[in-house]
Order: structure tokens, then sequence, then C-alpha cells
């Protein structure tokens, strides 16, 4: 999964307004492609397949059945967007006009009124064009040109390949997608991925606008928070564009943030000449003094409130004003990599605010795979939502270009680390695409990209978070391994991937212990509502055609009934067709208990330092929480927004308090108390055993403890057999005749903890197992979207 990343827990989006005289082209434009054949009204911001669908030209869903490839021929064609735009005669008096366009997907040309005026080759990149000397009162015509990313892509590598050729040169057959989409500025998952869909789509898929100043516009604003004793020393750098001749603006500068005590407001006027490096752009920079005591610190969910406080920042001169908006907040961040007790190894963990954080969370992917559609707000706020009430405090993310999106993005609290790539350390030392061969180019190549480039880049306009160049990496150690480590998944250093589809997910001895697991997990169907959603019936078994082309994880079936059967039993005598809804549910809780197993195995290492130096773990971030179109993947949110089980499961095992249970190799029962609280806490731990035919325990025991903060403690330990044994299980094979239940309270009786359990045998081989038989008596609504499910017993 090669992509540049971020982490993230909560984004706010950086609005602006400029003051000067603007024209803005959103709205209706046209579409033809190449030959004439097919012409559409076009929306702005937009994109080309939901144009052709508002149209009726594409007449089903793009994610239906096999559309990906039925509808491919679209992105194999060329299109031009054109639109016709009024012009009064007083926006032509002002010195400079612009045609600003915030986002064109991808390889494009941009003609005005039959002239070009420039060139788009980055879908993530805001394109400025002065187009004074193009412009004209009245009519005006425009046009942008958009080549096929899937040409534009094999031009580029076959460019390429006649020097030496950069990999992967396609990707898995089993994706479906297309090949090279290294090559564009793009989001690399609209060719396909193991979790999504090719639509390699084009448009112009934000906005448009025609502004028209005098000297200069204030385009970006950045921010450095710096402690200064009792104050906070806020400084605000501001980028101001012109065209490419301009030498010199002269104007008003100003800052003002807004607290809730008071306003702090700083004006300069000033001179300022042209960055040299950077022709048209200009730089300057306002400082606030702002007292502790005027604001609260910002904290990530769990510990405190997201506090923000308005920015206003803008630049004005005789005749016009720009401005941006922003919303901040005050905190430190660190990434801690010291050297650990045992010598070996560094540690990898976030303080903010002084106080070190166990990173609890997933990593995010497109929630669409059309990039206009991806933004939706009430898609995203239903995914951050549901983030945030499962108690995760970091998203790991995919970020884009990289200058004007540091600019962009760097003022959120919210993020705390940048990264350079995706495993692309690990794949270039592994010999994952074949480079081993010729490894000194490549890791020149990758050096001089991720270090010599985007770091480097990242740097210039944001100091104020940490970088790694990779991620997963051994952090400093890969630094001073020349940043591809000999071994970059090593548990002694930075962060991990870890993925293991052969060994049993519901042992916890099966996973690897780590300073920070930033990706693991395992797949599972979608339900059966989502899979109606895109499938006929004759599609709904996991041997027919649609159910082996939406797989696009190799082997990745056959890996989850593989699964599904070292604990679970699949009926037998069934067709594939009554098979499937039993498969999907087994899927889920498969998916469900494995992620609930590897994370409380993550959470419960913590305070583990092992004596050859392994542990010390600070994070655990599971792949995935979303899913971009309805097919088997490791999401716990359904394309629909709809839970899987897992995701109601990350309530619990994220939970702030949990009292945590595991068998060891050796067969000792362990319970561990974890909390991620700031404060000690006295309670009462319950372990109650019962037997698999019947609703009452038949042993019971309570003891007190303290749980300490920000730590994890091991309450009880015991050999399971004879602790089963005496609970009254039996001699003979107890741990297939009784589960074990725990609860944690505090003192006055109030639960503290998630309730949790443990099944000390495989459930397929249990015995004295009564069938169950479940009926829901009634449905009522407590509160807002919550339902109460009446059980009878």
């Amino acid at each position: 999964m090669t992509r540049s990343i971020l982490l993230i827990s909560l984004l706010n989006i950086l609005c602006g307004q400029i003051l000067t005289q603007q024209i803005s082209l959103d709205g209706t434009w046209s579409v033809i492609n190449g030959n004439g054949s097919y012409a559409a009204s076009a929306t702005v911001p937009g994109g080309i397949y939901t144009d052709l669908s508002a149209a009726g030209i594409l007449t089903q869903d793009i994610y239906y059945r096999f559309n990906d490839i039925e509808y491919r021929w679209v992105s194999k064609e060329n299109w031009t967007y054109n639109r016709t735009f009024e012009v009064p005669e007083s926006l032509l008096e002002k010195q400079q006009i612009f045609l600003v366009f915030y986002g064109v997907d991808t390889i494009a040309s941009v003609y005005l009124n039959d002239q070009h005026v420039g060139d788009c080759e980055n879908m993530f990149v805001r394109y400025a064009f002065p187009v004074k000397s193009f412009i004209q009162a009245g009519t005006n015509k425009l046009q942008v040109k958009i080549q096929s990313p899937i040409t534009a892509a094999q031009e580029r590598s076959d460019k390429q390949a006649v020097e030496y050729t950069v990999p992967p040169a396609c990707l898995p057959d089993e994706y479906h997608g297309e090949c090279h989409v290294n090559f564009l500025r793009k989001m690399q998952a609209s060719f396909s991925w193991d979790w999504g869909p090719a639509f390699p789509s084009v448009g112009i898929w934000k906005s448009v606008v025609l502004e028209a100043f005098d000297m200069a516009v204030l385009r970006d604003v950045t921010i450095r928070i710096v402690d200064s004793q009792n104050n906070w020393i806020l400084w605000v750098d501001l980028i101001l564009e012109a065209e490419s001749q301009t030498s010199q603006i002269s104007g008003n500068f100003s800052a003002m943030l807004r607290t809730d005590k008071n306003t702090i407001e700083v004006n300069r006027q000033d001179n300022i000449l042209a960055n040299k490096l950077t022709p048209g752009y200009f730089n300057t920079s306002i400082a606030l003094e702002i007292p502790k005591t005027e604001v609260e610190l910002w904290w990530p969910n769990g510990y405190g409130n997201q506090k923000l406080y308005p920015l206003d920042v803008s630049f004005s001169d005789s005749y016009d004003t720009s401005t941006k908006s922003m919303k901040i907040g005050f905190r430190f961040i660190e990434l801690v990599q010291d050297t650990v007790a045992t010598g070996t190894g560094l540690t990898f963990y976030f303080k903010v605010n002084n106080v070190p954080i166990f990173a609890k969370g997933a990593n995010w992917i497109p929630s669409h795979v059309l990039p206009e559609k991806s933004a939706e707000p009430e898609r995203l706020e239903h995914l951050l939502e549901s983030a945030r009430i499962t108690n995760m405090n970091m998203l790991r993310s995919v970020s884009t270009e990289v200058t004007q999106q540091v600019r962009h993005l760097q003022h959120h609290p919210s993020i705390a680390i940048w990264a350079g790539n995706n495993e692309n350390e690990g794949a270039l030392r592994d010999n994952w695409y074949g480079t081993s061969s010729d490894f000194t180019r490549y890791k020149d190549d990758y050096v001089k990209l991720y270090v010599d480039t985007i770091r480097n880049a990242t740097w210039a306009q944001d100091i104020s978070r940490p970088f790694v160049v990779s991620s997963p990496s051994n952090g400093l150690e890969s630094e001073q391994e020349g940043f591809v480590a000999q071994e970059p998944g090593s548990s002694f250093y930075g962060d991990i991937h870890y993925y293991n589809y052969d060994d049993n997910g519901w042992d916890p001895n099966t996973f690897k212990t780590t300073r920070f697991s930033s990706e693991y997990g395992y797949q599972s169907l979608p339900s059966m509502s989502a899979i109606s959603e895109v499938s006929v019936e004759s599609d709904r078994s996991l041997e027919t055609n649609f159910s082996q082309y939406r797989q696009h994880h190799p082997s990745g079936n056959d890996q989850m009934r593989n699964e599904i059967n070292q604990n679970l039993q699949l009926p037998s005598g069934l067709t594939d067709t009554e098979e499937y809804p039993i498969l999907i549910y087994f899927s889920q809780i498969n998916q469900a208990m494995s992620y609930k197993t590897e994370t409380e195995f993550y959470r419960r290492s913590r305070n583990l330092l092992t004596s050859d130096g392994e542990g010390l773990t600070m994070g655990a971030l599971y792949w995935q929480l979303n899913d971009i179109w309805q097919a088997p993947t490791w999401a716990s949110i359904e394309y629909s927004g709809k839970w899987k089980m897992v995701h109601y499961f990350a309530q619990d095992f994220f939970a702030p308090i949990l009292v945590s249970p595991f068998v060891t190799s050796d067969g000792v029962l362990e319970l561990h108390l974890i909390s991620d609280k700031l404060e000690d806490l006295e309670s009462q731990l319950t372990i109650f055993v019962y037997q698999w035919n019947s609703l009452t325990p038949i042993h019971s025991i309570t003891s007190n403890h303290t749980v300490y903060n920000a730590s994890v403690t091991k309450a009880f330990q015991s050999d399971l057999l004879e602790f089963l044994q005496t609970a009254g299980c039996g001699d003979a094979e107890p741990t297939k005749k009784c589960f074990l239940y725990f609860t944690l309270t505090s003192l006055d009786g109030s639960d503290i903890s998630p309730h949790n359990f443990l099944f000390p045998q495989s459930l397929k081989d249990l015995t004295d197992f009564t069938a169950p038989t479940i009926s829901v008596a009634d449905i009522s609504l407590a509160s807002g979207t919550e339902h109460v499910f009446q059980i009878p017993t």
C-alpha cells in the first residue's frame, strides 16, 4: 500500500475569504470526449463518472456487479470540459487577474479564448494562472482538456523505462486495475487496490475562480506556536502571491486571535520583497504573545477537550483586502525515541502536553473512489464520530502533495506526525518488487525522493511536529542506517505492520511484541444488505464469479474460510447459496474476535519489557476503519456507514479502562487491568465461571485492586485447568465445558470497564453445549439512535 501518510485524530477545514473582485466558475459546464461520440452537461466541482451518470450515459451504479470493468472505457478517453462566462469592464481595470483551479484531475491543459494559459499535472495542487493578457470584457470561453490517466501513466512509464524501470510494473491480477499510477500525482487508489476498485476518473473536482486585484493576494497561512514560560508566542506566517514579475508589495498585515477572554491583535504596515527562490511569492511573519491563562490546552480524544480558537489573518492595500480564517489549538507534541532500560532498541510513542499517549485507532482510506464524493460532509462526520465514540484517539491517513497540503493542514493541532511514505522502506529492503539486483540505484532514488525532497519540503513548511521518512520504519535507527534499515520491521524500534492469516487470530500467543503497531487486521465479508445493493441473487455465494472477482486480496476468500474453521464449525450439507449468509456472519465473528485479541495483546504490552528488550507497546491502529465499496475487506465500517461486528467490539477493546484476560502458551490464566486514565482508581474485580448449558454461574471470586494510572497491572494468575476444575467444570476436559466472564467495578458497584470474557477452548470443540433458541420479543427507541432489544431467556 504505497502512499504518503499522515496521522490524525480529527480535522477542521481551513477556510479563506478573498475580498478582491471574484467570479466563481463553479456550476454548469459541458464535457465531451475526444471523438465527440459522448457529450453531456457537467458539474464543477465534479468528475466524469458523476457527470456521465447524471446524464444517463452510465445507467447503473458504478459499484454494481462488474461495472468497474464495464465502465473502464470512460478512463481510456480524453475529455474536454467547456464553459463560457461573462466578465465586466470593471474587472479588467485591476492590475492582476488570475484563473485559479483548486483541483484538476489530473493531466490537463487549460485554454482561455483559445489561447493556452497553462498545464496541470497534480490533482492535489492549486494552480493559479495569470490571465490578464487573455481575458476580455464580455463573453469568455474556457476549456480544460484532460488526458486519459491510463494513457498518461503508460506514456510516463515507457519514457522512464528507456533508462531503467521504476516498480511496480503493474498491480496483481486480482486487483483488476490499471498499471503505472505511481507515475501520476493522482489518487493512487483510483487505479485499484486490494480494498477497492479501479475508477481512474478525470474532472475538475474542486472549485474554479477568476480573481482580480491590484497588488497581491493572501494565498496561505501557516503557524508556529512556541512555549515561552507564561506565554505562548504565536508566529503567523503569511504567503502571498502576485504575478511573477512583481518585485515588491506593500500594505497592512494583520493577525487577530479571539480567546474566551480577550481579542489579541497585531497590525503592521510593511514593504516586502519577492521570494528569490519562488518568483511571484512573498513571505512575512507576525508574532502574537498569548498569555497561557487566556487559552486552554488542546487534548486528544479521551484526555480532555479539543478547544480551538479563531484566528483571522489579512492583507490589505489601498484597493483590496484578502483574508484567511482558521481555528487553532495550543498543545505540545513530541515523538519519544529513547533508549530502553535493557539497552536494546528505542521507545516509540507520543507525548501530548507531556502526557504519554497510548495511540488507539485505525487506518482511514478514501470514503469513495470518486474524489468529488470522498469529502461529502455527512459521510465524513459519521465516520469521524464512529471513531470518536469507540474511544479512538488516532487515525492514520493518506496525504497527497507536500508543500501546499502541509501549508493547508499544519495549523490543525490534531495532526501528530508526518511520514514520507507507507511501506516503501520495507519494500526496498525486502525486495518486494525485484529491486535487489540494482539496490544502490533504487536506494539513491529513495533517499532523493523521501529525504532530500519530501522531508525537506515538509520541514520548510512545518517544524512543529515530528517527521519519519517511512511508516513503518525503525525511526531514528533507520536514519542511522542511511534511511533503509537492515530490518525495517524490527520489534525494537519504530512501528510495524503485522498480518498473519495462517495462525489462529484468537490466540494472543501468535502476535509479535512491538513498540507500535500501525497496521494489523483480518478480512470479513460485508453484510448481506451491503452485498445485495450491488449484486443479483445468483451472485451470492463465496464460489461465484462475482465473489471471486470482488475479492481483490490474493487468496483472501480461502484465508477467511480457513480462519473461520480454526474456531467455528460451519454447518455441513448446505448448498453454496445456503452457506453464504452463515459465512458472512462467521467471518464477522472471526474478524471481531481477532481484532479484540490482537488489540488487547498490544494494550497489555504497554508496561512489558522482556529480557531481550521487546515490549513497551504504545500504539494499536488496525487496518482499516472504513470501506470504499461493498466488498470483503479489513474494514470495521461498511461503505454505507453500517458498523460491522468488530466496530461494536472496538468500543470495548479501546475502552479507557479494560479488564483483559488471556491464557499463556504454558496454560496459565492471567488477568490484567489496563488504564489510560491519569488517576488511580480503586476497583473490585469479579471472575465468573459459566457452563455452556446454563445462564447461572457455577463459581465466582471477587477481589479488590488498585487500577494504576496510565499503566497495566497483573491482577490475577492461576493454572487454567486447575482453576476450572476447582470451579466445578469437571476433571476431564474442563476447557470444553466452561467459559469465563469478568467484571471490574468501582467500590460502589458501578462498572468502570466493559465486561469481558474468555473462551478457554475453540468454540468448534465444545461439549455440553446447548443450542439456544433466541428470538427478539420487542425493539423500542431509547433515545436518539439508541434502541433497546428485548430477548427472552
